[in-house]
Protein backbone atom coordinates (compact mmCIF):
# COMPACT_ATOMS: atom_id res chain seq x y z
CA UNK A 1 0.00 0.00 0.00
CA UNK A 2 1.15 3.16 -0.62
CA UNK A 3 4.91 2.28 -1.13
CA UNK A 4 5.07 -0.36 1.30
CA UNK A 5 5.22 -4.05 0.39
CA UNK A 6 2.99 -6.11 2.30
CA UNK A 7 1.69 -9.60 2.28
CA UNK A 8 -1.91 -11.23 2.23
CA UNK A 9 -3.54 -13.28 5.14
CA UNK A 10 -4.64 -17.10 3.86
CA UNK A 11 -7.59 -17.22 6.04
CA UNK A 12 -10.07 -17.07 2.64
CA UNK A 13 -7.17 -17.44 0.28
CA UNK A 14 -8.63 -20.49 -2.89
CA UNK A 15 -7.50 -21.34 -5.96
CA UNK A 16 -9.71 -18.56 -7.56
CA UNK A 17 -8.11 -15.33 -5.51
CA UNK A 18 -4.71 -17.16 -6.53
CA UNK A 19 -6.07 -16.24 -9.67
CA UNK A 20 -6.40 -12.84 -10.18
CA UNK A 21 -2.96 -12.63 -9.24
CA UNK A 22 -1.68 -14.72 -11.46
CA UNK A 23 -3.55 -13.11 -14.34
CA UNK A 24 -2.54 -9.46 -13.15
CA UNK A 25 0.83 -10.50 -13.09
CA UNK A 26 0.59 -12.18 -16.62
CA UNK A 27 1.24 -15.58 -15.34
CA UNK A 28 -0.85 -17.74 -16.68
CA UNK A 29 -3.60 -19.38 -14.54
CA UNK A 30 -3.39 -20.81 -10.56
CA UNK A 31 -3.09 -24.10 -10.29
CA UNK A 32 -2.30 -24.15 -6.51
CA UNK A 33 -2.78 -21.72 -3.56
CA UNK A 34 -0.69 -22.72 -0.48
CA UNK A 35 -1.01 -20.66 2.08
CA UNK A 36 0.46 -21.57 6.25
CA UNK A 37 3.61 -19.30 4.83
CA UNK A 38 4.51 -22.16 1.98
CA UNK A 39 7.43 -20.31 0.43
CA UNK A 40 8.27 -18.83 4.28
CA UNK A 41 7.31 -15.87 6.24
CA UNK A 42 7.03 -12.41 5.13
CA UNK A 43 8.09 -9.53 7.18
CA UNK A 44 6.46 -6.02 7.16
CA UNK A 45 3.12 -5.47 7.47
CA UNK A 46 0.18 -7.76 6.20
CA UNK A 47 -2.44 -5.51 3.82
CA UNK A 48 -5.05 -7.86 2.82
CA UNK A 49 -7.73 -10.45 4.63
CA UNK A 50 -9.74 -11.19 1.58
CA UNK A 51 -12.85 -12.23 1.59
CA UNK A 52 -13.44 -13.97 -1.85
CA UNK A 53 -12.72 -13.40 -5.39
CA UNK A 54 -14.75 -14.93 -8.66
CA UNK A 55 -11.63 -15.22 -10.53
CA UNK A 56 -12.47 -13.10 -13.03
CA UNK A 57 -11.19 -9.34 -11.24
CA UNK A 58 -8.39 -7.41 -12.97
CA UNK A 59 -6.55 -7.39 -9.70
CA UNK A 60 -6.45 -8.27 -6.23
CA UNK A 61 -7.52 -4.98 -4.69
CA UNK A 62 -10.58 -5.37 -6.81
CA UNK A 63 -11.41 -8.83 -4.57
CA UNK A 64 -13.56 -7.73 -1.63
CA UNK A 65 -11.49 -7.42 1.36
CA UNK A 66 -12.64 -8.00 4.81
CA UNK A 67 -9.91 -5.69 5.96
CA UNK A 68 -6.84 -3.41 5.28
CA UNK A 69 -3.97 -4.15 8.16
CA UNK A 70 -6.78 -4.81 11.11
CA UNK A 71 -6.95 -8.80 11.51
CA UNK A 72 -5.30 -12.01 13.75
CA UNK A 73 -3.43 -12.68 10.88
CA UNK A 74 0.41 -13.37 11.59
CA UNK A 75 3.19 -13.86 8.87
CA UNK A 76 2.93 -17.90 9.55
CA UNK A 77 -0.77 -17.00 7.76
CA UNK A 78 0.85 -15.44 4.80
CA UNK A 79 -0.66 -16.54 1.46
CA UNK A 80 1.26 -18.08 -1.96
CA UNK A 81 0.71 -19.22 -5.42
CA UNK A 82 1.87 -21.26 -8.26
CA UNK A 83 0.66 -20.05 -11.67
CA UNK A 84 0.57 -22.22 -15.04
CA UNK A 85 3.93 -19.78 -16.08
CA UNK A 86 1.98 -19.17 -19.57
CA UNK A 87 3.85 -15.63 -20.94
CA UNK A 88 0.55 -14.80 -23.27
CA UNK A 89 1.87 -10.91 -22.93
CA UNK A 90 0.83 -7.68 -24.97
CA UNK A 91 2.03 -5.22 -26.68
CA UNK A 92 1.40 -2.34 -28.90
CA UNK A 93 3.74 -1.43 -31.39
CA UNK A 94 4.45 0.78 -34.21
CA UNK A 95 2.63 4.08 -32.90
CA UNK A 96 3.01 6.87 -31.79
CA UNK A 97 2.57 5.97 -27.51
CA UNK A 98 2.64 2.61 -25.68
CA UNK A 99 -1.27 2.72 -26.21
CA UNK A 100 -1.63 2.77 -29.71
CA UNK A 101 -0.06 0.39 -32.07
CA UNK A 102 -0.15 -3.16 -33.86
CA UNK A 103 -1.34 -6.04 -31.65
CA UNK A 104 1.15 -8.25 -30.70
CA UNK A 105 1.39 -11.20 -28.28
CA UNK A 106 4.52 -12.35 -26.43
CA UNK A 107 4.54 -16.76 -26.26
CA UNK A 108 7.65 -19.25 -25.99
CA UNK A 109 9.80 -16.38 -25.20
CA UNK A 110 8.62 -14.52 -29.05
CA UNK A 111 6.87 -11.33 -29.59
CA UNK A 112 4.58 -12.17 -32.80
CA UNK A 113 1.50 -10.99 -35.03
CA UNK A 114 -2.29 -11.38 -34.08
CA UNK A 115 -4.49 -11.38 -36.79
CA UNK A 116 -8.59 -11.60 -37.15
CA UNK A 117 -10.78 -10.84 -39.79
CA UNK A 118 -13.57 -10.06 -37.59
CA UNK A 119 -11.41 -7.33 -35.34
CA UNK A 120 -14.45 -5.48 -33.14
CA UNK A 121 -14.44 -3.12 -30.39
CA UNK A 122 -14.94 -5.97 -27.70
CA UNK A 123 -11.46 -7.28 -28.05
CA UNK A 124 -9.71 -3.96 -28.35
CA UNK A 125 -11.53 -3.07 -25.59
CA UNK A 126 -9.84 -6.02 -23.37
CA UNK A 127 -6.56 -5.50 -25.14
CA UNK A 128 -6.86 -1.65 -23.98
CA UNK A 129 -7.86 -2.59 -20.18
CA UNK A 130 -5.21 -5.58 -20.17
CA UNK A 131 -2.06 -2.80 -20.62
CA UNK A 132 -3.76 -0.44 -18.34
CA UNK A 133 -4.75 1.90 -21.35
CA UNK A 134 -8.19 2.89 -20.51
CA UNK A 135 -11.41 2.42 -23.45
CA UNK A 136 -10.73 1.68 -27.42
CA UNK A 137 -11.42 4.91 -29.57
CA UNK A 138 -10.71 3.02 -32.35
CA UNK A 139 -9.89 0.09 -34.28
CA UNK A 140 -7.71 -1.33 -37.13
CA UNK A 141 -7.61 -4.76 -39.40
CA UNK A 142 -5.68 -3.90 -42.19
CA UNK A 143 -1.98 -3.48 -40.92
CA UNK A 144 -2.60 0.76 -40.24
CA UNK A 145 0.43 -0.16 -38.19
CA UNK A 146 2.81 -2.23 -40.72
CA UNK A 147 3.10 -5.95 -40.87
CA UNK A 148 4.64 -7.66 -37.55
CA UNK A 149 7.57 -9.94 -38.80
CA UNK A 150 7.35 -12.56 -36.15
CA UNK A 151 5.42 -15.94 -36.04
CA UNK A 152 1.36 -15.55 -36.18
CA UNK A 153 0.68 -16.89 -32.87
CA UNK A 154 -3.12 -16.31 -32.40
CA UNK A 155 -6.42 -16.06 -34.21
CA UNK A 156 -9.95 -15.70 -34.72
CA UNK A 157 -10.50 -13.91 -31.23
CA UNK A 158 -13.89 -13.35 -29.39
CA UNK A 159 -14.24 -11.16 -25.96
CA UNK A 160 -17.21 -9.98 -24.68
CA UNK A 161 -15.59 -7.00 -23.83
CA UNK A 162 -15.56 -7.42 -19.83
CA UNK A 163 -12.83 -10.09 -19.83
CA UNK A 164 -9.55 -9.03 -17.85
CA UNK A 165 -7.37 -9.89 -20.63
CA UNK A 166 -7.04 -11.64 -23.88
CA UNK A 167 -6.47 -14.86 -22.80
CA UNK A 168 -9.83 -15.24 -20.94
CA UNK A 169 -11.46 -14.81 -24.41
CA UNK A 170 -12.06 -17.38 -26.83
CA UNK A 171 -9.30 -17.66 -29.65
CA UNK A 172 -7.49 -19.88 -32.39
CA UNK A 173 -3.48 -20.92 -31.92
CA UNK A 174 -2.44 -20.13 -35.38
CA UNK A 175 1.58 -20.72 -34.57
CA UNK A 176 2.24 -20.51 -38.28
CA UNK A 177 2.64 -17.90 -40.75
CA UNK A 178 0.15 -15.87 -42.17
CA UNK A 179 -0.28 -13.71 -45.04
CA UNK A 180 -3.07 -11.98 -43.36
CA UNK A 181 -3.59 -8.59 -42.18
CA UNK A 182 -2.37 -7.44 -38.19
CA UNK A 183 -4.95 -5.79 -36.27
CA UNK A 184 -4.22 -2.60 -34.30
CA UNK A 185 -5.60 -0.23 -31.71
CA UNK A 186 -6.05 3.07 -30.41
CA UNK A 187 -6.64 3.13 -26.60
CA UNK A 188 -7.89 6.20 -24.65
CA UNK A 189 -4.02 6.04 -22.95
CA UNK A 190 -5.79 6.67 -19.46
CA UNK A 191 -3.55 4.64 -17.09
CA UNK A 192 -3.96 3.45 -13.69
CA UNK A 193 -1.72 2.31 -11.10
CA UNK A 194 -2.00 -0.34 -8.37
CA UNK A 195 -1.87 1.11 -5.01
CA UNK A 196 -1.39 -1.56 -2.92
CA UNK A 197 1.57 -4.31 -2.82
CA UNK A 198 1.49 -8.06 -2.11
CA UNK A 199 4.52 -10.45 -1.18
CA UNK A 200 3.98 -13.73 -2.70
CA UNK A 201 6.50 -16.08 -4.66
CA UNK A 202 5.92 -17.17 -8.14
CA UNK A 203 7.14 -20.97 -9.15
CA UNK A 204 6.71 -21.98 -12.55
CA UNK A 205 4.80 -24.87 -13.35
CA UNK A 206 6.39 -28.64 -13.09
CA UNK A 207 6.07 -30.00 -16.39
Amino acid sequence: MGDTWGTVCDTHWDLQNANVVCNQLGCGTAISSPGGAFFGEGDGLIWMDIIECSGNEMRLTDCPIASWGHHRCTHKNDAGVICSGEDWQLRLANGESPCEGRVEVYYNGVWGRMIDTEWNFNEAEVVCRQLNCGSAINIYSHSKFGKGTGPTWIGNVRCNGTEPSLRNCTFTKMEQSSLADDVGVVCSGTTFFISSYITIVLLPAMG
